[in-house]
């Protein structure tokens, strides 16, 4: 059995071998659901191919890159803050 532990700042130490067995990269993305009292569950998220995001997010139409770039941050930013 490996054992984390918890980081002052609130970060989740999870040991090598978890990373390692569960395919936990540097900036992958892990659910974590509550099971029971005190029993918690990290599934680890697939990444998506250049093929399966292309398709997921397609693009219709010409870009204008510097018109459109900070329309695209601000959507980014509220997308990742949750927030205007």
């Amino acid at each position: 059995m490996a054992v984390g532990k918890v980081l002052p700042d609130g970060q989740l130490e999870v040991p090598r071998d978890v990373r390692d067995v569960a395919g936990l990269a540097p900036g992958a993305e892990f659910r974590i659901r509550i099971v029971s009292d005190r029993i918690v569950q990290i599934e680890a998220l697939p990444r998506l191919t250049l093929a399966e995001a292309l398709d997921r997010y397609r693009v219709e139409g010409p870009i204008e890159d510097d018109g459109e770039r900070s329309g695209w941050q601000a959507e980014a930013a509220r997308g990742v803050l949750g927030r205007a």
